[in-house]
């Protein structure tokens, strides 16, 4: 495994055009919409409107005395008893509230309007939550809800029950949601904060023309549960130019939901957007109509994600469309993932969720992730017309990314490029022309493209035969060959794994620091140092930190979370500047230093060698495999390319292994 020194810029060029079915538009249906065509961006006292200040009713706003009643009170007036327009009125201040259904129908004109301008904090107590909600909201038509107040539910002391349900012990209590709103049809909810709620943020479900527009939903990137706005059984919701930071979902949407729109939403902590998960209850209705546009996510861990779980129930999500998005250091981009907590070799039968016509468009920014573009489908029911468009994702620190994906039905006319181009202070060699050479690699003709199993992305044609890789040809030549910044070698085995690491630089540790820890971090998922030990092969502590592993697949994903690691994957790849460096030899506790690897002592025309080390490091792989003791003598081999073996070229024969 060889890492560049200098930063590494990935690219995923998507060129797919001509959608088998358009993404879709925004379109109204259902009932209409009475905030429609108006500006909801102010908001004034109408001429005998009448204002219920919750203090008249008895609110103390010194948040310790118990405001329920008062609250109750004054929504009972605005809602049931005045026959004029009226607005319930929270002023400055802090109410202190406990559970309250605020129920209509009303008998005033519509819309009633709720205007906060203090803040209302949740009681503590989680046992009076029995209907596991906060504030509800319910059979309204008609509603607004503005003033740019803050509802706290001091979720802090309840988010330790979410453990409880998770271990299903007596304490379980389920965490109530902040902003509730079931029934309400024509809802217009502008510019408050919600902080720390005990569970969900905002829960909309059973509602129609529904308006979220300047929210801020803030909750600590660690508390549980916390989606930001949930959705389902639900018609005509539109989210705008709301920020939300919290510890799950940013928006989850659900069965039922149907015509939703997303813009200019800025994500971030949290978990991105995710649609799902689906097929996990029986008679799920689909979600369909989605629509997500000119959003930000910041540091989430994932991106844009369809969700669905294996074997269980039917469902469906379609005319799903995410377009214009920027991604500032995401862990996961883009996402289906139909094999959902099923990891990491799913052996339960297939989702029986349906998924079509999704459609990626203009991702542009950064992520951390390997994997940038994971599609995960059911084998029993493949995703039908995915469209990926002009996703251009950039990864610094010689790390290249891969695409993975699985039963996935692409139409495109073009498939995908998979440009490396390296930074300025890289090589000078690399010249403007070769890069651009690399980037127009692509295939001309038109076609559904089936996948099966997990792939990368090819950046060339192939020269013939279905099982044809430039890899095992027996003459090749850079003619025939793929751009050499891409090469994944058909050696991955997935039992050899690179853990990069990040360390402080100031101060930084020291070589001998760093290897202790690269064994400490082993430690925690083998639970023996000795073990660790003898798992390592190999170490950096210059050109990149991090260690090389021989473990399976399902403890890589253990490792990925520990604390200090940035990246782990199969250990295979190359990159030219570096191709030969894969760190020095580390056997049973020991670095044993390999100095014809070293980059600083690397001769300039190094490049204009021959290369019959792609095939002697998979012979190399192999050997490991059968004896790890002779890793000590790998730095001993002379000579030319090695025969490669029969099992190598069954694994590139075709995607996913498959003749």
């Amino acid at each position: 495994m060889a890492i560049a020194k200098s930063a590494v810029i990935l690219i995923l060029c998507f060129a797919l055009a001509n959608y088998a079915v358009a993404a879709p538009r925004e379109k109204q249906v259902g009932s209409p919409d009475i905030f429609m065509g108006k500006n909801v961006a102010q908001d004034v006292l109408l001429p005998g409107e009448k204002l219920v200040d919750v203090t008249s009713f008895g609110a103390k706003p010194d948040g310790e005395t118990d405001s329920t009643q008062a609250f109750m009170d004054a929504w009972q007036t605005t809602c049931h008893v005045n026959k004029e327009q009226s607005r319930m009125y929270v002023p400055a201040g802090r109410f202190l509230v406990s559970p309250i259904i605020f129920a209509g129908p009303c008998l005033s004109p519509n819309p009633i309007t709720i205007q906060v301008i203090g803040t209302v904090l949740a009681s503590t107590d989680i046992s009076e939550y029995t209907e596991g909600t906060w504030l509800q909201f319910e059979h309204i038509d008609g509603l607004k809800i503005i003033g740019g107040g803050t509802f706290d539910g001091q979720g802090k002391d309840s988010w330790q029950f979410v453990e409880d349900c998770e271990k299903r012990t007596q304490t379980c209590v389920r965490n109530p949601s902040g902003l509730h709103f079931e029934h309400v049809r024509n809802a217009l909810i502008q510019g408050v904060k919600s902080v720390n709620p005990k569970g969900f943020h905002v829960f909309v479900t059973n509602c129609a023309n529904f308006r979220l527009r300047r929210l801020k939903l803030l909750a600590p990137e660690t508390s549980p549960n916390t989606d930001g706005i949930h959705i389902s059984h639900s018609i005509n919701v539109k989210l705008s130019r709301n920020v939300i930071a919290t510890g799950d979902d940013c928006v989850s949407i659900i069965q039922g939901a149907y015509n939703v729109t997303i813009n200019k939403l800025k994500c971030g902590p949290g978990h991105g957007i995710s649609i799902g998960s689906l097929g996990k209850f029986p008679d799920e209705l689909e979600v369909k109509g989605i629509i997500v546009k000119n959003c930000t996510m910041i540091g989430t861990t994932n991106g844009l994600r369809i969700k669905s779980w294996p074997d269980l129930y039917p469902g469906g999500a379609s005319d799903i469309s995410f377009t214009d998005i920027i991604m500032e250091n995401v862990k996961n981009p883009v996402i289906i993932d139909q094999e959902y907590e099923c990891y990491p070799n799913c052996q339960k039968k297939p989702s029986l969720v349906k998924i079509a016509n999704v459609h990626f468009a203009n991702i542009r920014g950064t992520t951390i992730s390997p994997v940038a573009v994971d599609l995960r489908c059911s084998q029993l029911n493949p995703c039908q017309g995915v469209t990926i468009q002009n996703i251009n994702l950039k990864l610094a620190g010689g790390i290249p990314t891969t695409s993975r994906w699985k039963m996935a039905y692409l139409n495109a006319r073009r498939t995908l490029a998979s440009t490396l181009t390296r930074a300025l202070s890289s090589s000078s060699s690399s010249s403007a022309t070769s890069r651009s050479r690399f980037a127009s690699a692509l295939f001309a003709t038109e076609q559904t493209l089936p996948l099966f199993g997990s792939v990368n992305f090819p950046v060339r044609t192939k020269s013939s035969g279905s099982g044809y890789s430039p890899l095992n040809d027996p003459s090749p030549n850079w003619s025939n060959r793929p751009p050499k910044e891409t090469i994944l070698l058909d050696g991955c085995d997935y039992e050899h794994w690179l853990i990069v690491m990040e360390f402080p630089d100031n101060p930084k540790p020291s070589e001998d620091e760093m290897v202790n820890s690269y064994v400490k971090t082993l430690t925690q998922v083998l639970g023996s140092e000795e073990e660790a030990k003898k798992k390592i092969y190999s170490v950096s502590t210059s050109t990149y930190t991090g260690f090389g592993a021989l473990i399976s697949e399902e403890l890589s994903y253990k490792v990925k979370e520990l604390p200090g690691v940035l990246w782990v994957l199969p250990d295979s790849y190359l990159d030219v500047p570096n191709k030969d460096y894969g760190g020095d030899l580390f056997v049973d506790g020991k670095v044993i230093p390999r100095p014809q690897y070293r980059y600083s002592e690397r001769q300039p025309n190094n490049r204009n060698r021959p290369r019959p080390r792609h095939d002697r490091r998979r012979e190399t792989m192999q050997v490991e495999r059968r004896e790890p003791l002779q890793r000590q003598n790998w730095n001993q081999g002379q000579g030319g390319p090695v025969q490669q073996s029969s099992s190598m070229n069954d694994q590139n024969s075709a995607p996913g292994g498959h003749n």
